[in-house]
């Protein structure tokens, strides 16, 4: 792709000048409307004309992620947040450059930072123009405070997650800068969940982890980590009939034969209790730990486990009532990790 420059650094300045707030008493400068740009040279430029924004996600008004390429490299792009404190192995840090910045901004539609006044604009930006003789144009750090705070790296070769898969690369980012989640996790979760994204299955449902990370309340964050338990249901029972049957078609043809023709669903609370049975007892230490925390008396853990997500999903009058400790949830997390670390080890793809 090729983007033209002037275009696109017009738009970087309109952005800017529309947060211009005329309701009250101010006016508009006289020279509103002259041509501004943003210093940068050759490089900088090919930058802007030829970055290429793979893909993107949007998590709130100011927090957003991206994947760009530029001449065969990516870069990974995150919005809104402050500089991480580490980053997953093989990612570097990388320098913003202005064609970078103005591509970020105008591409991703970044907004204005809300408290951005007027006199800051015309003293910042507004005050310089091509009127003035010695105008050279911006510095990209005039324009950087006005925005989120943006933070660049590099992948490398040495990464070990898929380098197009940006929601695995959120994950992996999250989970390794505790300061970016609102809620206690122990570094011991953190770590699990780490692992299991870091794992490449090609099936885990890495948006539902990222939800669960940047949940505000601990049964929201546990009820997105068990949705990884609950992608397998059908799997689990699917595997079993497709090798039983030896077919030629693949796995994934069948899943979709069973699920389209048949409208077949499995028992929830059996197809938990199969996947407990199977679960090898080094991969149920966690979760059967922190069940027996919570009450000794449990001897069925998954219609247990089971019981508490229903109690989150429905609202009845007549279901079990659970009242869990900010560690309960945390430990309930770190066992639904490496419970489903086993599975998506086992099913990187189910084809």
């Amino acid at each position: 792709m090729s983007r033209n420059r002037k275009k696109y650094i017009d738009l970087l300045f309109d952005i800017i000048k529309m947060r211009f707030d005329l309701s009250g008493s101010s006016v508009l400068p006289a020279d509103f409307y002259e041509a501004r740009w943003i210093n940068g040279g050759e490089l900088e430029e090919d930058w802007l004309s030829y970055c290429d924004i793979k893909s993107s996600i949007e998590i709130s008004h100011e927090k957003r992620f991206a994947i760009i390429e530029f001449q065969t490299s990516l870069y990974f792009v995150a919005t809104g947040l402050e500089d991480p404190d580490n980053l997953p192995t093989g990612v570097n840090y990388f320098p913003l450059n202005s064609g970078l910045f103005t591509a970020i901004i105008t591409e991703l539609e970044l907004p204005i930072k809300t408290d951005i006044t007027n006199l800051q604009i015309e003293q910042r930006i507004l005050s310089q123009s091509k009127v003035d003789p010695l105008y050279a144009g911006h510095d990209m750090n005039d324009l950087l405070s006005f925005f989120p705070n943006l933070y660049i790296s590099e992948l490398t070769n040495q990464y070990i997650g898929d380098s197009n898969n940006l929601s695995q690369l959120i994950c992996s980012y999250l989970s390794i800068n505790k300061k970016f989640i609102s809620l206690p996790f122990s570094e011991k979760s953190l770590n699990e969940i780490n692992n299991l994204v870091l794992l490449n299955s090609k099936i885990l449902n890495y948006d539902s982890i990222i939800q669960s990370l940047l949940s505000s309340h601990f049964k929201f964050s546990f009820l997105d980590m068990y949705r990884c338990i609950e992608m397998l249901y059908q799997i689990v029972f699917v595997d079993d009939t497709y090798q039983k049957l030896s077919l030629t078609i693949n796995r994934t043809d069948f899943l979709l034969a069973i699920d389209n023709k048949l409208k077949w669903r499995p028992n929830e609370r059996n197809s938990l209790m199969k996947i407990f049975k199977e679960t090898p007892e080094l991969y149920k230490v966690e979760l059967y730990k922190a069940i027996k925390l919570i009450d000794k008396q449990i001897s069925n853990q998954s219609d247990w486990l089971y019981d508490l997500r229903c109690s989150i999903v429905h609202l009845k009058s007549a279901q079990r009532n659970f009242n869990l400790k900010h560690q309960d949830w945390d430990n309930l997390i770190l066992g639904l990790g490496q419970m489903s670390s086993y599975w998506y080890q086992k099913y990187q793809t189910f084809d």
